[in-house]
């Protein structure tokens, strides 16, 4: 009897001690996310704007985030002169330092102006203000 109850003690500090862990693991894994507020701007000239999906991934010092949609299915995004606003939580990069879009092949042509993030306290802007066709991977550097 006195080992069941001993083998009880033991499971249960064993659940503890893993339950901790995974935790604490949770815990590290939200603190390396970071919310990025990103801004894309299509230009104000005639047929600028796209309804093609637009796919991105941000990158940094410490690497780059997988590539995820960046559309509002409420709204008509990437209409010609305007911007539009999204707000991610990816994994921290560190320092921004380029953009890399992917327009699918959905929609037509779309000119891109610029895109700003703004995370942790800091702005990363990218001016490109070009035409992107469509099934098209750009990468964009940070501006000095």
């Amino acid at each position: 009897m006195l080992r069941k109850h001993r083998l009880v003690i033991l499971g249960l500090l064993c659940a503890l001690l893993v339950g901790g862990i995974i935790s604490q693991a949770i815990a590290a894994e939200a603190a390396s996310q970071v919310e990025y507020v990103i801004f894309i701007k299509t230009s104000d000239v005639d047929d600028a704007g796209t309804d093609s999906d637009l796919r991105m991934s941000l990158c940094g010092t410490k690497g780059c985030t997988g590539w995820e949609y960046v559309d509002d299915p409420s709204r008509d995004d990437r209409e010609q002169g305007r911007t539009d606003q999204h707000v991610r939580r990816w994994t921290d990069v560190g320092t921004l330092t380029q953009v890399k879009i992917y327009q699918e092949w959905n929609g037509s042509w779309w000119r891109l102006n610029s895109i700003r993030v703004d995370y942790n306290g800091k702005k990363a802007s990218f001016g490109y203000d070009r035409w992107v066709d469509r099934g098209t991977w750009i990468h964009i550097d940070a501006d000095r």
